[in-house]
């Protein structure tokens, strides 16, 4: 049986250390791009990201994933600095397209305005 697959025991369901991962980085990335740490947008993000979960997963239980995958060690801090990381970047990126759209969206908007009516 590979790592990623679901291991059943005693009727729970254990999560693989790629979900904890994905878990960690919804947090991060709402986190992130918020300032502040919104379940709700965290579950949404993790429903979007994984249309077929394999666990039923509220904003609530998804906190309290969190906590535990943090709390105890679940991952490595090299590993959370790389999803820490990667979200970061994802965010830069993201802020420096909206950026040079709305840049080019008021340079249009100018072009038109100094041109002359016929």
């Amino acid at each position: 049986m590979s790592k990623n697959e679901q291991i059943k025991h005693k009727g729970k369901v254990r999560w693989t250390t790629e979900e904890y991962k994905e878990i960690v980085w919804c947090h991060f990335h709402i986190l992130g791009k918020t300032g502040t740490a919104n379940l709700k947008q965290s579950s949404e993000l993790w429903q979007t990201r994984n249309p077929q979960p394999k666990h039923n997963l509220t904003a609530n239980t998804m906190a309290t994933q969190r906590r535990y995958i943090l709390n105890n060690n679940k991952l490595t801090e090299a590993e959370i600095d790389e999803i820490k990381t990667e979200v970061t970047e994802i965010i830069k990126q993201a802020t420096r397209m909206t950026n040079e759209e709305d840049r080019n969206k008021r340079r249009m908007e100018t072009q038109t305005i100094s041109q002359p009516r016929n």
